[in-house]
């Protein structure tokens, strides 16, 4: 088994959007069964309630609440 923490960013998934539009630069995907990427989902969400998107903020923290620590 490979040990993934020397790889640094690299293209792990291919994702496609909904819509049909390009990604551009590519999007991040984070599971939310990892400890680390809910870290990140929880600062994402705290950044988008303070830009107005509260119902985006809380339907990542009800997802979220559904994992222990």
């Amino acid at each position: 088994m490979s040990d993934s923490r020397n790889k640094g960013l690299y293209g792990k998934y291919h994702v496609e959007r909904n819509d049909g539009k390009p990604l551009n630069d590519g999007c991040i995907v984070l599971e939310w069964g990892d400890a680390n990427a809910r870290k990140g989902i929880e600062a994402f969400a705290r950044a988008v309630r303070e830009d107005g998107y509260g119902s985006l903020a809380d339907d990542l923290g009800k997802k979220l609440a559904t994992y222990t620590r």
